[in-house]
């Protein structure tokens, strides 16, 4: 029977999710939840899910609501009750 990491070192993915290898050697690096924040949003910014830079507020809500309309389509209008 073949032993993993995990089951050697009581090692799982959610404590190290993130692992170096270097030398035939794997080394897991732990990462707290602003680490694993920050990874997401360079991924984010690599990946070209990015919006800006405004120069106004006034801009950005602009940016914002012609987002929402373009992802909702005719969805933002409420129907009508009718009696």
């Amino acid at each position: 029977m073949q032993r993993t990491l995990e089951d050697v070192n009581k090692v799982t993915h959610s404590n190290f999710p993130a692992a170096a290898a270097k030398g035939g050697v794997i080394t897991p690096t732990p990462q707290n939840v602003v680490d694993r924040g920050i990874a997401e949003g360079l991924a984010d910014i690599r990946a070209g899910r990015v919006h800006g830079p405004y120069n106004t507020v006034d801009e950005a809500m602009v940016a914002m609501k012609m987002q929402t309309k373009n992802q909702n389509g005719n969805k933002d209008k409420k129907p009508r009750h009718t009696r």
